[in-house]
């Protein structure tokens, strides 16, 4: 009767010092390691508050040929007896400083005792062999570190995911975010994947990256390129993150019939779709009040400029910089127009190109390798690039990333690509210079006296799309200026046919880059071509290693 009573009261105890608690998952922050071979070695620290259950435990499922290793488990510096085989049956007493595996048909859970109710931070290791596959064309770890249908919903979560000794960022890698509402961003050489708002009970953390070959030697290999895994991914992603309010009252406002011809407006124009409050958050003042100026955005680089056309959603792919950067490639001297009948050849000339920014002579060599003679017809370059669309896709890569890196150097963006004080006045200008270019026929002042910034008026005007308009109105305020404009050192050519020519090659580069890519290539509004920016909360699919549940119980 002693002992009966006795479980009663510790029943009752037990009872009662869950009810004094609300159970929670303040942070979870977990560090991976990526070794050599393709294994991975994870950290993973629950901060959290356990109010009922005996246990805490971690779903890693769908592990193929991935093994867990090494499991174990402390709390304040203290490590936990591993049991191997846990078993599930049994009271809070004695699963106290214990923790150990179930093994389930299809992978695995990590368990461990929450001993006593209240706020807990547990500290897990664990390693997973041939957690990296080596695929045909690169490297891919493709994991779920964080499972949906947690026993509460996490307030914030981060993932770092580096490979020690070794520099992760755009030059040799890629990545992608799914699961949650939240940032997938290089810093520091790692990939960092972070949730910005509280977990939601379907919430997860799929980490997608894409790594170079020759960086590690992985021992699980899948015959297969990397886009299979890509295109299964993207399924049902959406990179967006809109302003809920705005735009729940625009869409509900548009309605079905005005939703459909959105999304071919969309379509017809080009770039991606950007809400208010990333434009915002670009410009650092609502986009509606941004004016005109006269000031040349970036000090003339029209990579930045086109990055930042990108980040706010009135860029389609790189094709508008590839029509800018023949004209200045023209007005530079490394290319001459010549009259082919209706159309425009170049000549490409022998001038020194150790000027040129990396990505500008990568594009010129593309178009050195088409000509024949170093004379270049638009056939031929239509041909080159049907059959260099690899080339084009890396090109465009490059493009992308190297103005990243250039905006960093430059302080227009900070570690974590947002943009500065500094940066968002360059954004606004790269936005207010189009109006001006638009409507600098109207304006009071009707001389331009530099011949160079002129010529930045039509490669910003390539750029924008609306170069043969800039041209019209050069031409109709200053002939002179026009004729010292449209000249190649002693030649001079007909800017309208030069323009058709330049318009022709963008289109080229379009049709061709994108023919055999996802729509991640040219991206939705952020993780651009896997670059960065928001993270997606559907898509995904294909993920080793998570699963449905865990927390307490």
């Amino acid at each position: 009767m002693k002992r009966l009573f006795a479980s009663i009261i510790a029943a009752l105890a037990t009872a009662i010092a869950a009810f004094a608690y609300e159970p929670a998952i303040r942070d979870i922050d977990i560090v991976v390691k990526i070794q050599h071979d393709g294994a991975i070695s994870i950290h993973e620290r629950w901060d959290v508050t356990a109010a009922s259950g005996t246990e805490w435990y971690l779903v890693r499922n769908n592990l193929a040929d991935i093994r867990i290793q090494n499991f174990a488990v402390s709390e304040d510096g203290r490590e936990f007896f591993n049991e191997g085989e846990w078993d599930v049956d049994r009271g809070l007493k004695a699963k106290a400083n214990r923790c150990g595996i179930v093994t389930k048909y299809n992978g695995a859970e990590l368990c461990w005792g929450v001993g006593s109710y209240g706020d807990h931070v547990f500290d897990v290791y664990y390693d997973m062999t041939n957690a990296v596959k080596s695929l045909q064309d690169y490297d891919m770890l493709h994991m779920q570190f964080v499972g949906t249908g947690l026993s509460s919903t996490p307030e914030h979560v981060k993932v770092s995911v580096e490979i020690p000794d070794v520099q992760i960022d755009t030059s040799n890698a890629r990545l992608w975010g799914f699961g949650y509402e939240g940032m997938a961003n290089f810093s520091d050489g790692k990939c960092v994947f972070e949730s910005t708002e509280r977990f939601q009970y379907m919430s997860s953390i799929i980490s997608l990256i894409r790594l170079d070959k020759g960086i590690l030697e992985p021992t699980s290999i899948q015959d297969r390129p990397f886009q299979d895994a890509l295109d299964t991914a993207l399924e049902g992603a959406y990179f967006g993150t809109p302003d809920d309010d705005e735009e729940d009252d625009f869409w509900a406002t548009l309605g079905a019939w005005g939703i459909l011809g959105y999304i071919f407006w969309r379509i017809f124009k080009g770039g991606k779709s950007v809400s208010r409050k990333q434009q915002r958050a670009i410009l650092g003042v609502d986009p509606k009040s941004v004016s005109w100026t006269r000031d040349v955005p970036f000090k003339g680089d029209l990579l930045k400029a086109e990055y930042t056309l990108k980040k706010l959603g009135q860029s389609f792919g790189d094709s508008n910089y590839s029509s800018a950067l023949i004209l200045r490639l023209v007005q530079k001297g490394y290319m001459v127009p010549r009259p082919n009948g209706s159309k425009m050849d170049l000549l490409l000339t022998t001038k020194d190109t150790s000027t040129l920014d990396d990505v500008d002579l990568m594009f010129f060599t593309y178009l050195k390798e088409a000509a024949r003679n170093n004379v270049l017809e638009e056939s031929e370059f239509s041909k080159w690039a049907s059959n260099h669309t690899t080339s084009l896709r890396r090109w465009s890569n490059k493009l992308t990333s190297d103005a990243m890196s250039s905006m960093v150097a430059s302080r227009y963006l900070d570690n974590l690509h947002k943009y500065t004080e500094s940066g968002q006045l360059e954004a606004r200008n790269t936005l207010g210079f189009k109006m001006f270019l638009k409507d600098f026929t109207l304006m009071k002042e009707r001389t331009t006296p530099e011949v160079t910034l002129w010529q930045d008026y039509l490669a910003f005007g390539a750029l924008y799309g609306i170069a043969d308009q800039v041209a019209r109105e050069l031409k109709e305020i200053n002939p002179d200026m026009y004729k010292q404009v449209v000249s190649a050192g002693t030649v001079s050519y007909d800017f309208d046919s030069l323009v058709r020519a330049s318009r022709r090659y963008r289109e080229i580069v379009r049709d061709n880059q994108y023919s055999s890519t996802s729509s991640s290539s040219y991206g939705s509004s952020s993780s651009y071509g896997g670059f960065g920016g928001s993270s997606s909360f559907g898509g995904g699919g294909g993920f080793s290693g998570g699963g449905h549940g865990g927390g307490s119980r």
